[in-house]
């Protein structure tokens, strides 16, 4: 039952204490000392081979950066260079858990497999929000009277009717629809606000369209506007040229009346 699943999405939680109280065992990697491994954008059939030429130590700490064994991880390997998962599943977006749990034995090792994958993108997801709050508040302190760039991990306001949020994204990678997950349902509940996507990927009509029915957005939410989908390239630029700045997607962009506003979209007690 649990050999051959398809693939799952991952549904992200802010919570209350992500953050500062929230306990993670995480060991820092030593990268540069670690010779890099062919995943992204090479010969697949080489992951595995490279994998099993690095040292135990090494195999080790690459592993446990998702949870792993160096057991588990070799056989995330196998799977996603030497079976139809190479051709079905796109390894530079899916989690080497997810994969793990396609291919489970049993309900317990398929659960837990779920679960440290939710686990890791709850707090990758945390960082990111945290990294766009200090670098937001850091601006504003070197540069308080420029234009500012606005996160969407601030404290200094609620979202307001009238309020629009500005997402520019990659709508390929899954980063975007993780973004999106996070902030779409806080949008939801504010009557007269809404969110704007720009997909910064040039991508055609058809793909825009998927991934908004991928993202669960209803055809009454684009007919009234509450969502809208859009080719964002153009805009990203003009972005680009008003802040004098190099940004990284996916960017983050609340607008009231007119004007760039520090805005909280999550939901930590006490902000």
């Amino acid at each position: 039952m649990y050999k051959r699943l398809a693939p799952l999405i991952v549904l992200i939680f802010i919570c209350s204490g992500c953050f500062a109280s929230e306990k993670e065992d995480v060991q820092k990697t030593e990268y540069t000392k670690m010779p890099l491994l062919n995943v992204i954008g090479g010969n697949k059939k080489d992951d595995f081979t490279q994998f099993q030429n690095l040292t135990a130590k090494q195999k080790h700490t690459m592993a446990k950066e998702w949870g792993l064994s160096p057991e588990q991880y070799t056989k995330y390997l196998y799977y996603i260079n030497y079976t139809p998962d190479a051709t079905t599943v796109d390894k530079n977006t899916t989690s080497p858990l997810l994969v793990l749990a396609m291919h489970a034995q049993n309900k317990a090792q398929y659960d837990g497999y779920i679960k440290q994958a939710v686990i890791i993108e709850h707090n990758e997801m945390a960082r990111f929000l945290q990294v766009q709050h200090d670098f937001t508040k850091m601006v504003h302190q070197l540069y308080p009277k420029q234009y500012p760039i606005t996160a969407s991990w601030m404290k200094t306001s609620e979202l307001q009717a009238g309020d629009v949020v500005q997402l520019f994204c990659n709508t390929h990678n899954q980063t975007c629809s993780n973004v999106l997950g996070a902030i779409l349902p806080k949008i939801r509940k504010v009557s007269g606000a809404r969110i704007d996507i720009f997909a910064v990927n040039k991508p055609t009509a058809t793909q825009i369209v998927e991934f908004g029915k991928k993202n669960k957005i209803s055809k009454k939410e684009v007919q009234s506007k509450k969502v809208t989908l859009n080719f964002g390239d153009k805009a990203f630029n003009l972005l680009e040229g008003e802040t004098h700045k190099k940004l990284s997607l996916p960017f983050i962009v609340v607008r009231r009346n007119g004007k760039e506003v520090a805005v909280n979209l999550g939901d930590r007690h006490g902000a």
